[in-house]
């Protein structure tokens, strides 16, 4: 029976070789364990730990699904529905394997099963949200006797085309070792969730705008999403004219620090000349100045001027903070919106934290920039 068997295995190789998935063959390592086929092998009498390699190696070839092609065809599903459902371009899958330590070692799944990571903008974020929130604690733990196997172990980040998924892989060790030096940073792993929590809930928010089917959530979503693209535009402008505040700050302070030092070894035109460039429209007044001859009547003037540069420079920053303020209201609405749709559970990361000072449970009236 056994040289049956073999000899059926060798003749589906050589008549479907032309079929054979190469993809296949390198995405799986070409020897990877195939837990049903082994399982009825081994009860086979005197079949030994070479032939079962040569059975791994040839059942992907002869149509024997792995644990992976299993866990696949009965989660594909489910990860286009969420695709869809959150509107982000991929979603990311933990392949773990395990080797035993033994003479004769065998390579599986770690708990006999992928892990879905989840949802999000690219790979490196998701996972990073995967492990900041702590939502690896209860994936599978690596078998008694056995140790990970990282060079076996990858990554799939799998989109939607043609209405169709496309499964890609990538080696575990590159993302892992990407993912902890992030963070071993700590203000860089901060920086990155922030940037990712706002990027993604827009997103996510967008297509609910776009595509729910609830016509009054439509409505809300689309109003915050004026609301944010009005707040991020008010930003940008806002740090652009708080640039040349400050810039102008810095000249007004830098040239009153020094007037007097300047103006008792110097000129009285020359003290000021920095002053006169960075206000031009304060020129005349400064030349007036410098005409009287008095330091005096020229200090008032240098003194006048920074206090009226440092008062702009502090009312732009109040500017700057309300409208954080004003997003941060927004995201938190936005929240609202997601936690209605299940997003947190589908995406990791996109979770904003309310602020002390405001009410997690109530949205924000979309109204005019205060």
């Amino acid at each position: 029976m056994r040289h049956a068997l073999v000899t059926v295995l060798l003749a589906g190789t050589i008549l479907t070789a032309a079929d054979a998935s190469a993809n296949d063959h390198a995405t799986y390592g070409g020897a990877k364990t195939y837990e049903s086929s082994r399982a009825k092998i081994e009860g086979f009498a005197g079949v030994g730990p070479m032939f079962l390699d040569f059975i791994e190696w040839v059942a992907p070839l002869v149509g024997f699904p792995s644990e992976l092609d299993r866990w696949k065809q009965a989660e594909g599903p489910n990860i286009l529905r969420t695709l869809r459902q959150t509107g982000m371009p991929g979603a990311l899958v933990s392949v773990r394997r395990e080797t035993t330590r033994s003479e004769a070692p065998r390579t599986s799944l770690v708990g006999g099963r992928p892990v879905l990571l989840g949802a999000g903008l690219d790979a490196k974020s998701i996972r990073l949200a995967y492990v900041r929130e702590k939502k690896g604690d209860l994936d599978p733990q690596v078998s008694s006797g056995s140790y990970l196997d990282q060079a076996a172990s990858e990554y799939l980040w799998v989109h939607e085309k043609d209405g169709k998924l496309v499964w890609g892989v990538m080696p575990a060790k590159g993302l892992d070792e990407d993912v902890r030096l992030t963070l071993a940073d700590q203000h860089l792993m901060d920086t990155l969730a922030g940037r990712y929590d706002a990027e993604a809930a827009a997103r996510a928010v967008d297509h609910i705008a776009a595509n729910d089917a609830d016509e009054s959530l439509r409505r809300e979503a689309r109003a915050l999403s004026e609301a944010r693209s009005k707040a991020l535009a008010d930003a940008k402008r806002i740090d652009e004219e708080l640039r040349q505040a400050l810039a102008r700050e810095r000249e007004a302070n830098k040239v009153a620090d020094t007037f007097q030092l300047v103006a008792g070894i110097s000129n009285l035109a020359g003290s000021v000349v920095g002053l006169a460039q960075a206000f031009p429209e304060r020129k005349p007044e400064i030349d007036k100045a410098v005409a009287t001859g008095s330091s005096t009547v020229v200090e008032t003037v240098v003194f006048a001027i920074r206090n009226d540069a440092v008062a702009a420079a502090g009312m732009i920053r109040r500017k700057t903070q309300d409208n954080s303020i004003r997003r941060h209201e927004i995201r938190n609405s936005e929240q609202i919106i997601l936690d209605k749709r299940h997003i947190r559970e589908m995406v990791p990361g996109v979770w904003y934290p309310p602020s002390p000072a405001s009410d997690p449970g109530n949205g924000i009236p979309i109204g005019p920039m205060r």
